[in-house]
C-alpha cells in the first residue's frame, strides 16, 4: 500500500535535518526548473506565483541562493521541512524509529517543484505549486511532469509488490498522476464536516488536517492493507459507509 500526499506550502527551515537522507528522483528536473526561476526579476515572481511582495521577494532570494552542489549539505528532508497542516498533524518528531521507517517506505510526496519525493529526500527552500499557470512546456507543470511522476508511482509500487493507492493529496496534485496509466487501484480518501440538515460539507484546512492525522495513524499502526485504513477515528471522524463507495471512502464528524 503506498500513501499519496501534496507538499505544503510552509517550510521549517531553521534546522537542518539530512542524516540517512536521499536525493530526489527527479532533482535535475527540479534544478532545470530553478535555473529558469533565476531568471525571474521578484516582480515577475510576484505575478507568477500570485503571492505578495514579500513572498515573491523571500522566494526570489531563494532561487538566487539555489545551487545544486550544495544539496547535502543544506538541503533538509522533505518530511521535516514541509510544515503545513498535513504535517503538523503528522508529528514526525515524535515518531518511533520503526514507525519512520514505516513512513519512508509506504509515504510519497507529489511536488511542483521536485515532481516526486521520499520523506528522507532533501530539499531546498522554495516555492511552486502544481497548479501554477506557467508555461513551462508546450503546456504547464502537469506536462512537465505527468509522464515522469506516473513512471515512477508506477515503479514504485511494482517494488513494493502492491497494487493499491491511498490517495490523500489535494485535487491539484493528484491531477499529475495519469490514473488510465497507474498500474493498481486508487482509492480516494474524503474528511467531511456534518452541517445544518445533516448534509456533508469538506472544509479545507479540516481536510488536510485529517490527511496528516490519519498519515500517521497508519505510520503507528503499520497499515499494510487499505481496509485497515477504515479503522481510523482520530479527530471525531469516522468511516462512514453509506457515503462511500468501492473508489471513494468518505469519513465524516458531526
Amino acid at each position: 500500500m503506498l500513501l499519496i500526499i501534496s507538499p505544503a506550502k510552509s517550510l521549517d527551515f531553521s534546522s537542518i535535518s539530512n542524516d540517512q537522507s536521499t536525493i530526489p528522483v527527479f532533482f535535475d528536473k527540479a534544478d532545470a526548473l530553478a535555473h529558469k526561476l533565476q531568471k525571474k526579476s521578484a516582480a515577475s515572481l510576484q505575478k507568477l506565483f500570485h503571492v505578495s511582495e514579500d513572498i515573491a521577494r523571500l522566494n526570489y532570494d531563494r532561487y538566487q541562493n539555489w545551487n545544486a552542489k550544495t544539496i547535502s549539505e543544506i538541503g533538509k528532508k522533505a518530511i521535516n521541512a514541509f510544515s503545513g497542516h498535513v504535517y503538523q498533524r503528522m508529528d514526525v518528531d515524535s515518531l518511533s524509529e520503526s514507525e519512520i521507517e514505516y513512513a519512508h517506505r509506504h509515504l510519497r510526496i507529489l511536488s511542483g517543484m521536485y515532481g516526486l519525493l521520499k520523506p528522507t529526500d532533501l530539499i531546498f527552500p522554495h516555492r511552486l505549486e502544481m497548479g501554477t499557470k506557467w508555461p513551462v512546456t508546450k503546456k504547464n507543470l502537469y506536462g512537465y511532469w505527468s509522464k515522469l511522476v506516473t513512471r515512477e508511482v508506477n515503479k514504485t509500487l511494482e517494488a513494493m509488490e502492491t497494487d493499491k493507492l491511498i490517495n490523500l493529496a489535494s485535487a491539484e496534485y493528484f491531477k499529475v498522476l495519469d490514473k488510465k496509466v497507474i498500474k493498481g487501484r486508487i482509492i480516494n480518501i474524503e474528511f467531511k464536516e456534518r452541517r445544518e440538515a445533516g448534509k456533508l460539507v469538506t472544509i479545507s484546512i479540516f481536510a488536510k488536517q485529517a490527511r496528516g492525522s490519519m498519515c500517521r495513524y497508519a505510520f503507528q499502526n503499520k497499515v499494510t492493507h487499505p481496509e485497515e485504513l477504515m479503522g481510523f477515528d482520530a479527530d471525531g471522524y469516522m468511516y462512514n459507509h453509506q457515503s462511500s463507495n468501492a473508489d471513494t471512502w468518505v469519513f465524516t464528524r458531526d
